[in-house]
């Protein structure tokens, strides 16, 4: 079973998007789960209609007990999130048992998957530590921005910290460059980042098109939305690389 965080601190990135076009991609020859652990639950609220109905993530993190997940589109399973998941740092606050509740979660589920795929919050606290803490492998998703290098660099400085204390498994897969757009100041980064992290950036990417947006507004996923268009060849672009680094 491979587990892979979609990690980034910074917000408006694509993490949700990248999750659900890189799980609806996978679910059609795998068992997938989508663990939603963002706090805004809008994943959740693409892969699960009327998703207050059912247990989320937060619930089975504090009961202990009925670890469950759940079928949603297009054969994708879920746990979902809801608001309530943001008061979980303060709960476990100073608890250093706190830090694998996730990895409870996914050992205690009655069912078996091929792929899980968490999507992280924009933070690097409780949530995503215990994200990564469970996980075999990550991905971060970030705009070809001057940014990109710093917050890449932070990332990876929690990924070798981790790597050296709580979790010795856990394999950086790369950064995918998304929401991308055919303008100089983006080639220029593009080739910035290529040259300072060479093969840690995938050469799949995810540009900036409206058929992501689309499929987002009408709580459908890429794959199912338009398949033969740019984006859902992106998307099977990027699930046949990560695959590919999976079994290297």
């Amino acid at each position: 079973m491979k587990i892979i965080s979609i990690v980034n601190h910074k917000g408006g990135v694509g993490k949700s998007t990248l999750s659900i076009g890189l799980a609806s991609a996978l679910a059609k020859e795998y068992k997938v789960l989508v663990i939603d652990l963002d706090p805004q639950a809008n994943t959740t609220s693409i892969l699960m209609s009327e998703y207050d109905e059912f247990r989320s993530v937060d619930q089975m993190i504090v009961d202990g007990e009925n670890y469950t997940a759940y079928q949603g589109l297009d054969q994708i399973w879920c746990i979902p999130s809801k608001l309530s998941t943001a008061k979980l740092e303060a709960h476990y606050a100073g608890s250093a048992a706190g830090y694998y509740k996730v990895r409870q979660v996914i050992q205690q589920l009655p069912q078996s998957f091929d792929f899980i795929i968490i999507d992280c919050p924009p933070s690097l606290g409780w949530l995503t530590q215990n994200a990564l803490n469970a996980s075999t492998h990550m991905i971060v998703p970030s705009t070809p921005s001057k940014f990109s290098a710093d917050g890449f660099d932070t990332i990876m400085n929690v990924y070798e910290e981790l790597k050296a204390t709580s979790n010795p498994n856990i394999e950086m897969l790369g950064m995918i460059l998304t929401l991308v757009r055919p303008i100089t100041v983006h080639n220029e980064y593009k080739e910035i980042l290529r040259e300072e992290y060479g093969d840690m950036i995938l050469g799949a990417q995810m540009s900036n098109l409206k058929d992501y947006e689309e499929a987002n507004a009408l709580f459908s996923t890429i794959t199912k939305h338009a398949p033969n268009g740019k984006a859902g060849i992106e998307v099977q672009e990027i699930t046949r690389e990560v695959k590919s680094r999976l079994s290297e």
